[in-house]
């Protein structure tokens, strides 16, 4: 329990300011207190104190304790307004550095972990009840109050933009999405996990402008400008560790502006052999990236874990002995030992460009984020069919579909058909929660759909063992998975070899049907072919690989 033998002690108490002539004056001191008296015996040249507490929202957080005045005069009324105006100023920022006493007393904790149990008490609902509660803009308030309220303002949005941001990496959410809901609407923010964006929160639209403009300021964006998107970034610590964050605006109709957080966290480099692949694509696609030289790309739609991908195969290759170099926009993953180049097309330093440096800079593998035009395409086959391993992504539906995509952008077929080492095309699906799953045996029309979109004869081989044994599962939904049934995502694949008969059929240019044909006599699993596979092994489940294979 506090003292009310000391000036410090009664402030903190009573949570009230205190202004004394003479603090050894014993009747001075009596008159606030019976007790009172100083902390200790003061100097002869003590005279006048003044004291006021930090009052954060829940309880005093601190105080602050002036002795004498400069002038040598006993202090002031304005003196004491100052005072309380700066204990004001401080208390929000005290308040965030405040940890339960219990906190402190846990085995083996040390400050770190302290930040995060200060953290854990600002959960989402306290701090949208605070919003709820904070004052309106009012014209009425003077200077003083109104830049008190603004640093407050500026305080809880801190807090708030904290605790969505590490909301979302719990949840395990790539992306936040803060939606205005028109003029006085309130402000919608959304999680994307899964693939699937989910509603979170709903922030009063007197604060919308306060939470957009504090994100602004950590991404260090230019905040008088809405009308034009703007891009930046920003780190929240969590105990330990950091979540990156990518930020964008876009200025919508009424005046809006929404913003979308990308959390980098989760992007993260994982291994090969932790990419969901079957073992016959594993051995398949470690074969190709073996090559010493040529070209590797990764396709897909957008959202389909292309540069997670790429990234492990750089991984892979990231050894001693060799040298990689990467040209992303924007770098999503950081690895130690990758030589990372953030491309910025602004200031002319593009694809293009990047990559024609690499070729002066000794490299044995180069990373392109993604083959975004002719140009870019053609500098990287050239680096491939000059000693080097290039890897990179297309947008591209299917692995077969990738030629033509490429030779569209008037790439030499010849050129394009000595390169290529190997096409990896990829879907994710939502994985199937492993605590509430449910198996079932499929109906002999599900049988028959099944056999149908494998391929009859493959499936045949397949099936070879007693339908006893072939099961199905389903979603049901817990606790550990919100409900859904759900929990992650996996990976389906498939794989196109540059073999010399597909590169015969690249130099004639040949269709997709084609290349999609020489590609299954070469033994190619397709995306749907391994969808089915996972949906046997209780991976996923039918509706999944249907919706996004067929």
């Amino acid at each position: 329990m506090r003292s009310t033998r000391t000036i410090a002690g009664f402030v903190a108490t009573t949570q009230r300011s205190v202004m004394l002539r003479d603090a050894q004056d014993t009747e001075q001191l009596r008159a606030l207190h019976p007790l009172l008296h100083l902390d200790r015996a003061p100097e002869p040249g003590v005279r006048s104190v003044l004291a006021t507490p930090i009052l954060g929202s829940r309880r005093a957080v601190g105080l602050l304790e002036f002795v004498n005045s400069l002038d040598g005069e006993a202090f002031r009324a304005d003196d004491l307004r100052l005072a309380e105006a700066t204990a004001r100023m401080l208390a929000p920022r005290l308040e965030a550095l405040c940890v339960e006493a219990p906190s402190m007393k846990a085995p083996g904790s040390r400050f770190p972990p302290l930040r995060s149990s200060a953290a854990a008490e600002d959960s989402l609902e306290r701090l949208l009840a605070e919003v709820a509660s904070a004052r309106s803009p009012e014209n009425d308030r003077d200077d003083e109050q109104r830049d008190s309220d603004d640093r407050d303002s500026d305080s809880l949005a801190a807090r708030l933009v904290r605790r969505i941001v590490l909301d979302a990496q719990q949840r395990g959410a790539s992306d936040v999405h803060f939606e205005p809901g028109g003029t006085r609407g309130g402000l919608r923010v959304r999680l994307r996990v899964d693939g699937d964006c989910i509603d979170h929160a709903t922030v009063p639209a007197t604060f919308r402008s306060s939470l957009v403009q504090r994100m602004k300021v950590l991404a260090d964006l230019d905040l008088a400008e809405r009308r034009r998107p703007q891009d930046g970034r920003f780190r929240i610590q969590a105990g330990d560790s950091a979540v990156d964050v990518r930020m964008a605006t876009l200025p919508t109709v009424g005046d809006n502006e929404d913003v979308t957080l990308r959390l980098l966290s989760a992007w993260r480099p994982r291994p090969l052999d932790g990419m969901d692949f079957s073992e016959v694509n594993l051995a398949r696609f470690q074969s190709i990236i073996a090559a010493p030289y040529g070209i590797v790309l990764v396709v897909g739609p957008t959202g389909s874990g292309k540069t997670t991908t790429l990234h492990a195969a750089a991984g892979a290759l990231n050894t001693a002995d060799r040298k990689v170099l990467t040209v992303e926009d924007p770098v999503e993953i950081v690895q130690p030992g990758l030589r990372q180049v953030q491309a910025n097309a602004r200031i002319g330093l593009g694809f293009p460009e990047v990559l024609r440096a690499f070729l002066r800079s000794d490299p044995d593998v180069i990373l392109v984020g993604e083959m975004r035009d002719r140009v870019t395409a053609s500098v990287a086959v050239e680096a491939s069919l000059t000693g080097h391993l290039v890897l990179s992504t297309l947008q591209a539906n299917s692995a077969a579909e990738t030629v033509p995509r490429l030779l569209g952008m008037d790439i030499d077929p010849y050129a394009f058909a000595d390169a290529l080492r190997g096409v990896l095309a990829q879907r994710l699906v939502k994985r199937l929660c492993t605590h509430c799953r449910a198996p079932y045996a499929p109906t002999p029309a599900e049988w028959e759909q099944l056999s149908d979109a494998y391929g009859h004869d493959a499936f045949a081989v397949r099936a070879e063992r007693t339908s006893t044994e072939f099961m199905l599962h389903r979603a049901v939904g817990c606790a550990r998975c919100n409900g859904t049934g759900y929990r992650g995502r996996v990976a389906l694949h498939e794989i196109l070899p540059g073999s010399g008969a597909i590169a015969g059929l690249i130099r004639q240019r040949a269709t997709i049907v084609e290349l999609r044909a020489a590609a299954d006599r070469e033994g190619m699993t397709t995306v749907l072919q391994d969808g089915i596979e996972k949906a046997l092994q209780g991976i996923t489940d039918l509706g999944q690989v249907r919706s996004s294979c067929l």
